[in-house]
């Protein structure tokens, strides 16, 4: 179900794990260097984030991040983002790689205020 080098941690060790994670400047931040996870692998997740807001001609003294959800696999799981797909091809992937028309969201870890794997569901 994780990924290789995560071992047995579950999925609410990892949050747990990341909410401590010290951020560093994004130019130091290493790039993404391991391989999403396989299709078979993926965890059905629900998120519930912090998300930006713009605002428009309006008083910068009363907006602040909007709280949202989002549900979907779990494609890939490091210390500084996830990323989930909420909608696919029901296709399995080619060799050409994954689908070019999935749907989803990064999420920013210091953003996430809860993530849970959603069992049986999938």
């Amino acid at each position: 179900m994780g990924k290789a080098g995560q071992g047995d941690r579950t999925l609410k060790q990892r949050v747990s794990e990341s909410s401590t994670h010290v951020r560093t400047p994004v130019e130091t931040r290493p790039h993404q260097t391991e391989a999403p996870l396989a299709y078979a692998e993926k965890e059905f997740v629900y998120a519930r984030y912090r998300d930006h807001v713009l605002y428009y001609r309006s008083n910068p003294a009363i907006v602040k991040p909007q709280v949202r959800e989002a549900v979907g696999w779990l494609v890939y799981d490091c210390s500084n983002y996830i990323i989930i797909c909420w909608d696919r091809s029901a296709d399995p992937p080619t060799l050409k790689g994954g689908d070019p028309k999935a749907s989803g969201l990064v999420i920013i870890r210091s953003d996430i205020i809860e993530l849970k794997e959603l069992r049986g569901l999938c």
